[in-house]
């Protein structure tokens, strides 16, 4: 897939500036992705099982709970995955 940009600021000062845009994105989104993690392992731990669908006796807050970290996590390497693909030259 090609993706254009236009900008009405020269290519020289548009290019780097979107570069920095990008890796400060990809910088957050690994916050993100392992706080998520780290939450999800303390389910994991908690719960001694690695989904909550495994987890016997888990309370009904604590499944919405994890599930809610995984999608986040599936959210989250979906945009650091679509960020890393792109391509500016």
């Amino acid at each position: 897939m090609t993706l254009t940009l236009t900008s009405s600021a020269s290519k020289e000062k548009a290019i780097p500036l979107v570069k920095h845009s990008i890796e400060k994105e990809l910088g957050y989104l690994s916050i993100g992705l392992r706080r998520t993690q780290q939450r999800l392992d303390s389910f994991q731990k908690k719960y001694g099982a690695q989904s909550p669908a495994l987890a016997e006796n888990l309370p009904p807050l604590d499944r919405v709970e994890w599930e809610g970290e995984e999608i986040s996590l599936t959210k989250i390497q979906e945009r650091v995955n679509i960020l890393e693909s792109v391509m500016i030259s």
